[in-house]
């Protein structure tokens, strides 16, 4: 019989094999597929912009402590996304809610998840939303955008950019910990993430993109698509 040391490393060999072995790229075009799958569903999730505007109402005044971010994803379990709700689905909704609040864009966040319902929702919301979907978005807003899937790129691209927002695996050894997607601004060389524990809890500023991602999650985190972003018109 194998022992349960040997059990355990092969278990531990298993579940980190995806996130250090399959390339971002292959992440990044498998949730493009499953976009282009979701769209062809032609699924209607209408209906659920009259509950979330009034849902939404309701975290208005914990916003104004937080300087307009969303830094607390698991209370918004009353706004649905698509079959799932923006608690277990929608870092990637709140990261573009936060990043054009950044950027002097700000949007409705019931219009910004109804418009992903239509184009970008994964698996009826149960696997979030394909980053492609979340920079087709940005590029209709008008904001000048680049997307890397290269982590050596990582620090030209977010140093040449006013925002970010980075997909990542929440432990690189450990694909059972999923992935988040959270908004990183940028203001006096400061990198700032949030919603990244999504419990309400600041994270503070790092010099430099690896200091953030290196306080991230214990060092766990590691990057998967990394967006850049620029308002010509914002001031900083």
């Amino acid at each position: 019989m194998f022992s349960d040391k040997i059990i355990s490393s092969f278990s531990s060999s298993l579940y980190a094999f995806i996130p250090r072995h399959v390339g971002n790229r292959t992440v990044y075009v498998a949730y493009e597929l499953l976009r282009k799958v979701q769209r062809m569903t032609k699924k209607n999730y209408g209906d659920h912009m009259p509950a979330n505007e009034a849902a939404f109402q309701k975290h208005l005044i914990s916003l104004r402590g937080s300087n307009g971010y969303i830094e607390d994803q698991m209370n918004y379990m009353d706004l649905s996304y698509g079959k799932s709700t923006l608690q277990s689905a929608g870092c990637g909704i709140i990261a573009v809610y936060n990043i054009l609040t950044h950027l002097g864009c700000p949007q409705s966040l019931p219009q910004i998840i109804s418009a992903f319902e239509k184009d970008g929702l994964c698996l009826d919301g149960k696997w979030g939303t394909s980053p492609g979907a979340i920079r087709d978005n940005l590029v209709r807003c008008g904001l000048t955008v680049r997307l890397s899937v290269r982590r050596e790129e990582y620090d030209a691209l977010a140093e040449d950019s006013q925002g970010i927002i980075l997909t990542v695996y929440n432990d690189k050894n450990d694909i059972r910990q999923q992935l988040h997607t959270i908004a990183v601004t940028r203001e006096n060389g400061q990198y700032t993430a949030h919603n990244v524990s999504c419990d309400g809890q600041i994270t503070p500023p790092h010099p430099t993109l690896d200091a953030l991602l290196t306080a991230i999650n214990g060092g766990r985190a590691a990057g998967i698509v990394l967006i850049g972003i620029k308002n010509k018109a914002a001031v900083f």
